[in-house]
Formats: C-alpha cells, sequence, structure tokens
C-alpha cells in the first residue's frame, strides 16, 4: 500500500485521526509494520523488541 492509502484506511475505520501526533504515531507504526512484513519478521517479535529496546534486524 502507498502511504496516501494507509492514511485511507484509517480514516475509513474511524473517521479522522483525533490530533496530528495521532496520524504520525500510525503512519510510523504502519511504517514498522508493513517493513516487518516485506523482510520476512514476525511483526509480533518485531513489536516486541522494538519495545523492550532489543535490537532489530531486518536482513
Amino acid at each position: 500500500m502507498l502511504p496516501e492509502q494507509l492514511q485511507q484506511v484509517k480514516q475509513k475505520i474511524s473517521g479522522c485521526f483525533r490530533s496530528w501526533d495521532g496520524a504520525k504515531f500510525f503512519a510510523r507504526t504502519r511504517s514498522f509494520i508493513v517493513t516487518a512484513c516485506k523482510q520476512n519478521v514476525n511483526v509480533f517479535k518485531a513489536l516486541r523488541n522494538l519495545f523492550m529496546d532489543n535490537s532489530i534486524i531486518f536482513n
């Protein structure tokens, strides 16, 4: 998906973003998840490592 499409997906689900910070957080999180998927990395493990300050290795 293109970045514009990601925003549209979120807007269709909730109607809109409540704040600019919320939109930025969504875009950053979604980008991380898409990158993990493209690199064939388990998304749950990648997010867990991210929040536990462990290293994340994308090949």
